[in-house]
């Protein structure tokens, strides 16, 4: 019975660190991008940025004197292995572009949040206050992959608990070596 039980949380040990794995996965495809700007006297906004992990900050941008917004593109590789990432940055009157979000890098995701806020700091609307969530496909494949990972843990919890060990007199064991 010891054994089980050591066997037991080994088995919560290596629980956790996948636990540990998929958060760190969930970290970097499901971050949500929160904006906030307000329109100062000199026509220029104040802009926060945030990424968000189902509701917890990561990290927080401020940018002061930002009068709008632009997509910078980057792509390594060549043919059909090339890889590109983007990132918005706001434009300042001081001619510093300052990053909204190093970890919210889709292309079409990016380009989303730059059409939706470029025209409303052209516009000189305020304030600002825009959410916009990971792409719907990395939601849907991280949930699929998360279900999946969970059920396939209950089952092996349930041998850990309720298996019958190699020793065990009542066990009954299919030896599948040939015999001469």
């Amino acid at each position: 019975m010891l054994k089980k039980i050591a066997s037991f949380f080994k088995f919560i040990f290596v629980i956790a660190l996948l636990a540990g794995g998929a958060m760190l996965t969930a970290s970097l495809t499901m971050i949500s991008l929160e904006v906030h700007c307000d329109l100062q006297d000199e026509q220029v906004y104040t802009c926060q940025s945030r990424d968000m992990l189902f509701g917890w900050t990561l990290s927080e941008v401020t940018a002061d004197q930002v009068y709008g917004i632009e997509r910078d593109l980057t792509c390594k590789g060549s043919g059909p292995n090339k890889g590109c990432s983007a990132r918005a940055e706001f434009k300042t009157s001081s001619a510093d572009r300052i990053v909204l979000s190093r970890r919210y890098n889709d292309p079409d995701q990016v380009q989303k949040v730059v059409n939706a806020l470029g025209p409303l700091m052209e516009g000189k609307s305020t304030p600002i206050d825009m959410v916009f969530p990971p792409s719907t496909f990395v939601s849907v494949v991280m949930i699929t992959i998360g279900a999946c990972m969970f059920v396939l843990l209950l089952f092996v919890v349930a041998i850990q608990i309720f298996g019958k060990t190699v020793g065990d007199p009542n066990a009954r064991v299919i030896d599948l070596r040939r015999k001469n």
